[in-house]
């Protein structure tokens, strides 16, 4: 801190706040001559006497607010505090012109930091002066100067030079250099122009042409303003005008004298431009310090933000599995909601924040994209399900879906643009559509949409949607929440994966969101092994729905697989094509039968086929999107061979027509039904995991989900335990957490990595409340094989494991 006392101003009607800041400045000798003000009267009478380095400013105060002192302050940085931790406060502040805002705590650690911001807001407001006299002084030059970038354009000039060539601004910026020389049809100057020499630096005599095309003879200096890399940005030119010395023949010496001059100001003007631009790169070297805090901090507060959060959400989420009564499952899924929506917000800040910093990175993984999109059911299913709104997502069966990107990025907008949809919308429905854009051999464009039949956004709302803080709700009583975030960090998202993102809509008659994406095709020998090896090719399926969307999509899904489809609106046409297909001896091996139609619902249809002799060997799959407990035994009961809930997964119902397909008809009875369940339950994983981890409650939540997954668990509380429990039990998969004590899991991984057979590769999977850039590249370089971040999320754990399940690393 630089030796010089620095007045200042605190506006605080707090004693305690008072005497805090009192004893900061006496602990850590700080070179403050500081006054205090307890109201707004008062500060107006500090204010009024003396010229202050910095206020710092209480939001609340007994006889005003902190914009009151707003009003008061001209030219003179101010620090906002409140205790309140209202972020539009915060916004507004920032807005009116405060350099900072700063969040009181009741430990009041906020003003371990003051001192720093007090600093460098006084060497900011410096830097600005200093700025502004240094433009001040260029523009009232004498002598005649414009700068032009590489391509020889003009893009600045100043006011000598506007009045010398007879030019406004708006005429010469952005023309060419050539201007300056053309001759109009008279002879060349007798000297190289600048644009016809390499150098990149000069000094010289050269005549150039005005406005009104007349000649005159110019004493010119060439410089070059260098970027950070030593690499040229831009010229400087400064010109005299030397007509009169020119003429003057007759005082040669006298003139030749004064061009000798001319030259040394001119040089001392050029080495001042390059003190200047060092001063700019010293700037810039500052910012990018700036920048590592800011990033370091970021990794700091997401790893102490996420590792609560894992506790919050995963307890909760093993809570939710035991018993409970009503009232108490409805706090507990109140927790759990509230739990997630902080996480959403958590997660798009420091997203806003890393892509500011420049941080935020993308990964290129193989993955199915059909598999994303249903992980998206399963996240949104039981929002609409609670509105009553119908759901769908598809994807055209022409899209290939095995592909190379960034999945968790790409559910990540998909999330956002679909859960505003949702918020949006009262009735109707939400649909998730994805369709071939273009493709190649190795890539793909992919444009997917998000339609809705909700509120409509205006022209003018639609034009400031894709702007950081942005909604199209701003009223004080807002109905809709958020952070205003989601779209910015969409379009963002979708820019840096190579597409572009819009939107169509109109007030009171639903959106459609949109984006497109180019992805690299995964390669042909991948895609083959995750291609279904099952045949359905030929199987007669009827699908039963009043909804056309519903029956185009299941439509379009079974003709991929090569089935046969036919398609009913209502139960009554739907028995009609059931017995016209059995006169003709040829029945449809299934039938889907939606649950909710007008006039015959699909539980009477399904009662009505089974008793039915000509039809009750038509295996029936029951579909519904309000489904309630006991539903799925009386649809057994009935004779159902399977229960879906709607929005259907493409992969869901692909499992459950190989089930039902592959029954004997002798089966059929003792079979069970097929529900998404048993689905679930066939896939289940059995590995041996080793779980290291120190925190007892994240091994809870890690726990739980793995025994859900299908996985005997052992536990370990930190990297030695690790390194030796791998030398006793052969384990097919190490969760580790990079951060434990004695022995962190970074060091643990490396020691197993030398201790381990060279035919023998034990996949390591980080897990770290970090999710920075760089993290999961230090995770791979320390030997791991594959990263999750905290909170854990089941699907991600599971997808995560299963992609290791069958490696050639775990056991037979």
């Amino acid at each position: 801190m630089e030796n010089k006392k620095y007045s200042v101003l605190l506006v605080e009607d707090n004693k305690y706040d008072q005497m805090a800041f009192k004893w900061l400045i006496k602990q850590e000798n700080l070179p403050y001559d500081f006054k205090i003000a307890d109201s707004i009267s008062e500060a107006r009478k500090y204010l009024g006497s003396k010229k202050f380095d910095i206020v710092i400013t209480d939001y609340y105060l007994g006889d005003g607010t902190a914009f009151d002192v707003f009003d008061l302050i001209i030219n003179t940085p101010i620090i906002f505090t409140t205790g309140a931790g209202d972020e539009e406060i915060a916004v507004k502040a920032l807005k009116a012109g405060a350099y900072h805002y700063l969040k009181k705590d009741l430990q009041r650690t906020y003003l371990k930091i003051l001192p720093l911001i007090i600093e460098n807001a006084i060497k900011n407001k410096r830097e600005e002066e200093q700025f502004k006299m240094l433009s001040h002084a260029i523009m009232s030059v004498e002598d005649s100067v414009y700068i032009t970038n590489l391509d020889d354009k003009i893009i600045f000039v100043n006011e000598a030079f506007c009045k010398s060539y007879d030019y406004e601004k708006e005429e010469i910026i952005g023309k060419n250099t050539a201007i300056l020389w053309k001759t109009n049809g008279k002879t060349k100057p007798t000297k190289k122009t600048i644009s016809q020499t390499t150098e990149q630096s000069l000094t010289g005599e050269f005549y150039h042409i005005r406005k009104d095309g007349s000649e005159f003879p110019i004493l010119l200096s060439k410089s070059v303003l260098d970027e950070e890399d030593g690499k040229a940005a831009a010229f400087t030119y400064i010109v005299r005008d030397i007509t009169e010395r020119t003429k003057a023949k007759k005082e040669l010496k006298e003139a030749k004298k004064e061009v000798e001059a001319a030259n040394a100001e001119l040089l001392e003007m050029n080495n001042h431009l390059t003190q200047t631009a060092t001063w700019a790169k010293e700037l810039a070297i500052q910012a990018e310090m700036a920048n590592g805090a800011k990033s370091d901090f970021l990794a700091n507060m997401s790893h102490e933000i996420r590792t609560p959060m894992n506790g919050v959400i995963g307890m909760t989420a093993i809570l939710l599995e035991t018993k409970l009564n009503s009232e108490q499952r409805e706090y507990a899924e109140t927790v759990r909601n509230s739990a997630e929506s902080l996480l959403t917000i958590i997660n798009d800040i420091l997203d806003f924040s890393k892509i500011e910093a420049g941080k935020l990175d993308l990964e290129f993984i193989d993955f199915d994209l059909r598999t994303t999109m249903d992980e998206v059911i399963d996240l949104l299913a039981f929002k609409t399900e609670d509105k009553g709104l119908a759901f769908s997502c598809f994807l055209d069966p022409q899209v290939e879906g095995f592909i190379n990107g960034d999945p968790g990025r790409l559910k990540q907008i998909l999330i956002n643009l679909a859960s505003n949809a949702v918020k949006f919308t009262d009735h109707g429905e939400i649909a998730i559509r994805g369709k071939l854009q273009d493709e190649s051999e190795t890539e793909i464009c992919i444009r997917i949409s998000v339609n809705d039949t909700g509120m409509g956004i205006s022209q003018s709302a639609q034009q400031k949607l894709f702007q950081s803080f942005s909604q199209v709700d701003t009223s004080t009583t807002r109905k809709f929440g958020g952070t205003g975030l989601g779209l910015a960090i969409s379009k963002q998202l979708v820019e840096m994966m190579g597409g572009q993102i819009g939107i169509e809509s109109e007030e009171g008659k639903g959106s459609t969101f949109w984006f497109t994406i180019r992805f690299k095709k995964q390669a042909r020998e991948n895609r083959k092994k995750q291609t279904k090896n099952i045949d359905l090719t030929g199987k007669h399926i009827l699908v039963i729905d009043n909804n056309k969307t519903n029956r185009d999509i299941l439509k379009l899904q079974l003709q991929s697989w090569h089935c046969v489809v036919k398609e009913a609106e209502n139960a009554t046409t739907a028995l009609k094509l059931l017995h016209h297909q059995a006169k003709d001896k040829s029945i449809f091996g299934i039938a889907i039968v939606d649950m909710q139609m007008p006039g015959m619902d699909g539980e009477t249809l399904g009662k009505i086929i089974k008793n039915d002799p000509t039809l009750k060997n038509t295996k029936l799959i029951m579909c519904t999107s309000v489904g309630q407990r006991g539903d799925a035994k009386r649809m057994s009961d009935i004779g159902f061979e399977a229960y879906l809930t709607k929005p259907l997964k493409q992969s869901q119902l692909y499992d459950c027509l190989v089930n039902l397909l592959n029954q004997e008809p002798g089966e059929m009875e003792k079979k069970q039904l097929v529900t998404r369940h048993t689905i679930a339950e066939d896939q289940k994983l059995n590995l041996k995991v080793l779980l290291a981890e120190d925190n007892i409650v994240n091994q809870k939540v890690a726990n739980k989900m793995l025994q859900k997954l299908g996985c005997q668990v052992d536990l370990a509380i930190n990297g030695k335990e690790v390194v030796e429990a791998i030398k006793v039990v052969p384990y097919d998969i190490v969760l580790m957490d990079c951060q434990m004590p004695e022995m962190d899991g970074f060091e643990a991984t490396g020691k197993i990595r030398k201790i381990e057979p060279d035919d023998q590769h034990t996949p390591i999977i980080a897990l770290t409340a970090n999710a920075m850039q760089g993290d999961r590249e230090r995770c791979i370089e320390a030997g791991m094989d594959d990263y999750i971040a905290k909170p854990l999320n089941y699907k991600q754990l599971a997808e995560t494991i299963t992609k290791w399940k069958n490696s050639n690393n775990s056991r037979p």
